[in-house]
């Protein structure tokens, strides 16, 4: 009779196993891979708008130095306009 009792206690328990595997875990892991295929593609967002930053960050470098080129080109001219009125 023990022998009977033992082997349903395994069915049960392979039965409960089984099912919990196919609940929880199962549905569980599909979440999870989603959820890393998700993180994937925000990392590649995320990699693109650092790139789009650097390169806008080394063009507003480049503009200021041409402004400020221009600006010391006008003040020159200015300053040399002045000093030919003087004379």
């Amino acid at each position: 009779m023990s022998i009977e009792k033992t082997g349903n206690n395994r069915e049960m328990v392979l039965a409960l196993a089984d099912t919990i595997q196919k609940r929880i875990v199962g549905p569980a892991s599909e979440k999870a891979q989603l959820m890393n295929v998700e993180i994937q593609k925000m990392n590649e967002l995320v990699a693109g708008l650092e790139q789009k930053y650097l390169f806008l960050a080394a063009e507003q470098r480049r503009t200021r130095l041409l402004a400020v080129l221009g600006i010391l080109g006008i003040i020159m001219l200015l300053a040399f306009q002045i000093i030919l009125y003087l004379r």
